[in-house]
């Protein structure tokens, strides 16, 4: 009995879960769709604007999982991937409320499909997917979403994170933890730069949107909340500023290509987001320099990833050091391979975002607006191979550069000219004290003194005078060398 109430709550809350992200979404995007079509025929005209509201809503909750609708002549294909980003942050929390279970997780997909699906047969919108394509984006709108929220902190995690711990080692986990860091600042940077640029075109180029309000005769409520409705479309946009950063830039459709070198278009129709699309950069030298700002910031992020305090932090190490020698080369080929890991994963994440913000706007001359995948994807990985590279081959040269100074160092001190001179004196003359005996003792005796603190200076000169008396002969072996003490004076000799 227990056990069957306790299946029964997990069923519960799997489609409270759905149930309940479901409704928050749709009430929300609901309240403010009849809000903007209730301003909208207050100020332009337009008595069943608000009648639409329903029908539209459920359209809209269907785009936002990536199935596009048609009206008349307008088709909107174009994923506002900022709804999608909300809806499955909403996702993700009621499955934190509801715990991370097989069951939640399938009762919540089947209750998500059904209402998916009684969207699509409500709305008087004509879909552009099938049934079975609608099933295939909600499913996986839901799986997404449930997975961030039930898998961080969950046991299933905390376990696997210490069986792969254990298997593969602490270097090759500390590597991989480095890699994700890397791919996540990454993705961080890409979004940053996006808004960035889409922020200077808004600055540069606001004008021209009000301009096309005046063109479609709007007033200032409809345009306000046209304007917030556009937001949804920012992280597209965003996207589409990236790879305009990078060089490949966008279009839209057959009627206008926006690049760096070039900004055209001709018969676009008058919407006002398209007012704030960008004009050529025309100094080289200023291009030059927006060209090189994604790859400079790539090569900082690898500099720190490899500097920067940690189990993966290079460290050189002195001549004739072999153990440090062999895991400063092992640390290295490490960081190669995190960095061809943290490239090859950054460009897949880019070609899916590419792939996510386009879409269609139109059958004929505006089917495909947004950027070009393959052009777009292949800038990033230029951008990547240079900054990633460039990082690794500047500190494999400043180690090479220190361990052949060190080496130098040494090889110079062992073989200086003084010593190969006193070398070649103490084989000639067996009988005088080696001077290079003398020197690896003073050598000696400046590396104790080093370590035990210096020594006094009377010390230092008694040690000399020692020295001096040491290589002085005594009496005895001056006369077994035959050699008379006496001296011949110059004075005179008496008769």
């Amino acid at each position: 009995m227990k056990l069957k109430s306790r299946y029964l709550a997990i069923v519960i809350k799997g489609a409270v879960a759905s149930l309940g992200a479901m409704a928050l979404y749709a009430i929300s995007l609901g309240c403010f769709i009849a809000l903007m079509l209730l301003v909208i025929s207050m100020e332009e005209g337009g008595e069943n604007l608000p009648t639409s509201a329903v029908p539209l809503t459920q359209a809209v909750i269907l785009l936002s999982q990536g199935v596009g609708f048609s009206l008349g002549t307008v088709r909107v294909g174009i994923t506002p991937l900022l709804l999608t980003i909300l809806l499955v942050a909403l996702i993700a929390q009621c499955a934190r409320k509801a715990g991370g279970n097989i069951i939640n997780w399938a009762v919540g997909l089947g209750v998500w499909i059904v209402l998916d699906l009684m969207c699509a047969n409500g709305t008087s919108i004509e879909l552009e997917d099938p049934p079975l394509t609608i099933i295939a984006k909600a499913a996986a709108i839901w799986t997404v979403g449930y997975l961030l929220g039930a898998l961080p902190g969950s046991r299933i995690m905390s376990d696997a994170r210490t069986a792969f711990r254990e298997r593969v080692g602490a270097r090759a986990y500390d590597a991989v933890a480095l890699a994700l860091l890397l791919v996540t600042v990454m993705f961080i940077v890409a979004c940053v730069a996006g808004l960035v640029v889409v922020i200077v075109w808004i600055t540069r180029d606001w004008q021209g949107m009000a301009l096309l309000f005046d063109m479609d005769g709007m007033e200032n409520g409809s345009r306000i909340l046209t304007t917030i409705a556009s937001c949804a479309w920012l992280p597209n946009l965003m996207v589409w500023a990236f790879s305009w950063l990078l060089g490949a830039g966008f279009h839209i459709g057959d009627l206008g290509v926006f690049t760096m070198w070039a900004g055209q278009s001709a018969g676009l129709p008058p919407l006002p987001v398209f007012g704030l699309m960008p004009e050529g950069v025309d100094d080289d030298r200023i291009r030059l320099i927006l060209q090189c700002v994604i790859p400079a910031i790539y090569a900082v992020l690898a500099l720190l990833a490899m500097l920067l305090p940690g189990p993966m932090k290079v460290r050189p190490v002195a001549f004739g050091d072999a153990d440090g020698l062999k895991r400063l080369i092992i640390t290295m080929l490490c960081h190669a391979g995190v960095l061809v890991a943290v490239a090859a994963t950054t460009i897949g994440l880019s070609a899916a975002g590419f792939a996510l913000s386009n879409g269609p706007l139109g059958h004929q001359r505006l089917a495909h607006v947004g950027v070009d995948v393959v052009p777009s994807t292949a800038a990033v990985a230029r951008a990547l191979g240079f900054g990633l590279t460039s990082a690794w081959l500047v500190i494999t040269v400043v180690l090479a550069a220190v361990y052949g100074i060190h080496w130098i160092v040494e090889h110079h001190t062992d073989h200086s000219p003084r010593t190969e001179h006193a070398e070649r004196t103490s084989d000639g003359d067996p009988g005088r004290v080696q001077p290079v005996r003398a020197a690896d003792e003073r050598r000696a005796v400046r590396v104790a003194e080093g370590k035990a603190g210096k020594t006094p200076k009377a010390g230092r000169v008694v040690r000399s005078a020692q020295n001096v008396k040491r290589e002085q002969p005594s009496k005895e072996e001056h006369d077994d060398n035959n050699q008379s003490s006496d001296q011949e004076g110059t004075g005179l000799r008496l008769p």
